[in-house]
């Protein structure tokens, strides 16, 4: 990542064909260059789109819209003109190769566009973090969490860490400068409480980490019971596609089968488990035992039955919120008490959606600002440190200029957060997760 500010270009519309596409230039020769293809000099104000015709050469490319954006006034912080196209193939090839004939100008890559909005100030690392985020966000509920991270809310929540320990570390410091003046430094109410007040947020944060991350990855479902109880069926109607062989030959899933559902604006990956019974054929005891380790690492467990009094099996142990159904209530007389489904005729299958949608929504409510695993190991270094701050307090005496040095570390640590140090080394990591064009 070098410091030589580059201008480059992209398509930064969708992937596919379209009616129009958008080819994004940014930086320093942004301007010159659509003054080459267009003949002439580019005199609209900023954010205005106007009308031209784009020439390479003697060749006319398109008509196309032109948007001019100032410095000030781009999303990279550098002046930026996008071109709106029509969709067409050739079109859009043509105006590539003439982009490509200039010298000055390059091809973008994965992120270029918003690493130029990092270095110019126009968006700090856990922002870009969440604009990788909400690119790849499939369900509203990732999207509300992205919006978190972009928005600045999280950036916002670490200042004010920043900015009480600060106000920490200038009354240790007055101390210590200023010790033949007598400071009486108030230990409990300017030093240890505010610590342990953001040791709290900053442990609630990292806890909350947790609920994203399994938001994003997918709340997990097991359906677990015996043999042709109907759990494929129930799998399939859940999916609404057959993505499980559904046979009156007990031991027919002998694997655990995972798919991916939106269930109230929530990801949920839900899994038809092998049946759950003693077997002497290898195949299928490797798929029983699958089965156990799955069921019991999921979020909730659907317990299919063929009757109410049917026991559990005796290797999935029950959690507090797990749901018990009777299966095929379409053939069956409903038991009264008992929430009864049926995968075939999708009888109950609407209240079955709601309990579970609720229990995500459970989850989605404690969840925090990021699940970045850098972002969790900054907070967990910024812990420790005020943690080791706690324990010099013990010999104020003697200790408070290791204090004071816990809570510049501490500092550093957010800092981290927020991009404001050296970490080039991660930028190829986070830049590596956006696409072309952005």
């Amino acid at each position: 990542m070098g410091n030589m500010v580059e201008t480059v270009f992209a398509k930064s519309s969708g992937a596919g064909v379209s009616a129009i596409c958008v080819i994004r230039i940014s930086g320093p020769d942004a301007l010159k260059t659509i003054n080459t293809l267009l003949k002439s000099d580019f005199k609209s104000p900023p954010r205005y789109a106007v009308l031209r015709t784009l020439w390479w050469g003697k060749v006319k490319l398109d008509q196309a819209l032109i948007i001019y954006f100032a410095k000030d006034s781009s999303f990279t912080g550098e002046e930026t003109v996008e071109i709106h196209l029509h969709g067409s193939k050739a079109i859009i090839d043509m105006t590539f190769n003439a982009l490509n004939s200039f010298e000055n100008i390059r091809p973008a890559g994965p992120g270029d566009f918003t690493l130029q909005a990092l270095k110019n100030g126009k968006l700090n690392l856990s922002q870009v973090e969440g604009l990788a985020n909400l690119i790849n966000a499939e369900t509203e509920a990732q999207k509300i969490l992205a919006d978190k991270l972009f928005s600045g809310s999280f950036n916002n929540t670490v200042q004010c860490w920043r900015s009480k320990l600060l106000n920490i570390k200038a009354n240790i410091e007055a101390n210590i400068d200023f010790a033949e003046e007598n400071i009486d430094l108030d230990i409990d109410g300017e030093v240890k409480k505010p610590i342990d007040e953001i040791i709290g947020q900053i442990s609630k944060e990292v806890a909350g980490s947790f609920y994203v991350e399994k938001i994003n990855r997918g709340f997990e479902v097991a359906i677990v019971g015996g043999p042709n109880v109907g759990k494929s069926t129930l799998l399939n109607c859940l999916v609404g596609e057959e993505v499980s062989i559904v046979s009156e030959i007990p031991g027919t899933t002998r694997d655990v089968i995972e798919k991916k559902v939106n269930i109230g604006g929530h990801l949920v990956s839900i899994f038809d488990c092998a049946g759950l019974r003693e077997t002497v054929d290898p195949i299928e005891k490797i798929g029983v035992e699958r089965t156990e380790k799955r069921a019991n690492s999921s979020d909730l467990r659907i317990f299919l039955k063929d009757t109410p009094g049917e026991g559990d099996p005796i290797s999935i142990e029950r959690k507090k919120n797990d749901i018990v159904l009777v299966s095929k209530i379409d053939i069956k007389n409903r038991f009264e008490g008992y929430l009864g489904i049926s995968g075939k005729t999708g009888e109950g299958v609407i209240d079955l959606t709601e309990l579970i949608s609720r229990q995500v929504r459970e989850y989605f409510e404690k969840c925090g600002s990021t699940c970045n695993n850098r972002h969790r190991n900054a907070m967990g270094k910024a812990i420790k440190s005020m943690e080791m701050a706690k324990k010099n307090l013990k010999d104020i005496g003697i200790n408070i200029e290791f204090v004071a040095e816990d809570i510049r570390q501490a500092l550093l640590n957010l800092e981290d957060l927020l991009g404001k140090i050296d970490i080039e080394e991660v930028y190829g990591e986070i830049f590596s997760r956006f696409c072309i064009g952005k």
